[in-house]
Parts: structure tokens; C-alpha cells; sequence
């Protein structure tokens, strides 16, 4: 008879999403794979627990690194356009309705957000198109011109039902980024949508 094994994953990402908790099971390294089983126990009288279609829900991993030269700071830096960029394509003809949230660890945060709290902090950016430019932003969101989160000394920026129209033979571009440049260190970008899209670091573009 075969023993089954229980394996706890000690990094299990809880996002809230527009459809609940989004829970993201994961290894503390790349490339390793397996099998694995997700159990929830809640003292909830009703719960349902569904897997998410990858074509309407991704989760990428990024980093700001001096390294790599993709730690730019905001646009009141002049290397600000250095950060790291991702590009949302999406697969629809109507107008849909996406959620972007920035995610950094606290355990790997927390010391250098407390020696310059104000520096750390962070946010992202939204284009449509691959120039990037602050002033030629079509993104609206209650109908003012709108082109970036506010910067925020936590651990999690978002935004949501953002109403994105397909754009023809182009991607809308999240540059997420640190207030002052030389802030280094990894985070997550989530991306939901009511429709399918594909979301590509710029390796993969």
C-alpha cells in the first residue's frame, strides 16, 4: 500500500483578490518541481476552493538590483526608467476589468524599510505602450489621467477593476519601483483580469 506524504510549504502567499483570498503555493527556490496537495482548514460554515485558469490570473517574480542596473527609484529619478518592466497583453475586444498588486517579502524588507523608511518605499507604474512617458498616459480611472500608485511605505500597493481597452498590436507596460533609486530586493506582481492576457518580464517579451 502506498503512504502518502505531507509535505508543508513554508512560503504560501495569501493574496485578497477580486475573487476572495488568492493562494499561491511555493518553493523557497526556482526551478524545483513536484507534485503537491492544498488543503484549507476554516472555521467558515461555507467555503469553496477553485483553481484559477494561469490564462486570467499570473503571479511573476522581479527585482530591483544595482547589479543589473534595475533599481531606477520614481520618476523624480533620472534613471527611473531602469526598472524592472512587464508587459500586459491582453486578449479580448472589450474593456476589462484588472487588478495589479505589487507584493515584497517583510521578513526581507523589514531592516532596510526601517533605516530609510521613506526611500523604501513603493509603488508601480501603468503605460499603454513601450515609450513609457508619464504625460502621454491614456489609462483613466475616475475619469482623471492616471499613471501610477501612490508610494507607500508597506509591503503591498495595488489596484483594482482598472477598465484597460485592447490595445492593437501593443501591451500596457507596469514598471513597479522603489521611491529612491539603489533599493534592492525581489517582489511579486499579480495580475487578475475577467478576461485571458499574458504577463512576460522583459526576458521573455
Amino acid at each position: 500500500m502506498a503512504r502518502k506524504r505531507y509535505i508543508y510549504l513554508e512560503n504560501i502567499f495569501l493574496f485578497t483578490a477580486w475573487l476572495g483570498l488568492l493562494v499561491v503555493p511555493s518553493l523557497g527556490e526556482a526551478r524545483g518541481e513536484g507534485g503537491y496537495d492544498v488543503e484549507v482548514h476554516s472555521d467558515a460554515s461555507a467555503m469553496t476552493l477553485d483553481e484559477i485558469p494561469s490564462t486570467m490570473s499570473q503571479t511573476i517574480a522581479g527585482e530591483w538590483s544595482d547589479k543589473a542596473g534595475s533599481a531606477g527609484g520614481s520618476h523624480l529619478s533620472a534613471e527611473w526608467k531602469k526598472n524592472p518592466k512587464f508587459y500586459l497583453t491582453l486578449k479580448c475586444v472589450r474593456p476589462a476589468a484588472v487588478t495589479i498588486d505589487l507584493y515584497r517579502s517583510e521578513f526581507e524588507w523589514r531592516a532596510k524599510c526601517k533605516k530609510d523608511s521613506v526611500g523604501a518605499m513603493m509603488g508601480f507604474y501603468l503605460f499603454q505602450g513601450s515609450k513609457g512617458t508619464r504625460e502621454s498616459s491614456t489609462v483613466v480611472v475616475d475619469g482623471k489621467r492616471w499613471t501610477e500608485t501612490d508610494f507607500v511605505p508597506l509591503h503591498h500597493v495595488g489596484i483594482s477593476d482598472l477598465s484597460l481597452p485592447p490595445v492593437f498590436n501593443e501591451s500596457y507596460v507596469i514598471m513597479p519601483a522603489t521611491w529612491e533609486p539603489n533599493k534592492c530586493g525581489r517582489f511579486l506582481l499579480s495580475v487578475s483580469a475577467d478576461c485571458e492576457f499574458t504577463l512576460q518580464g522583459e526576458q521573455e517579451s
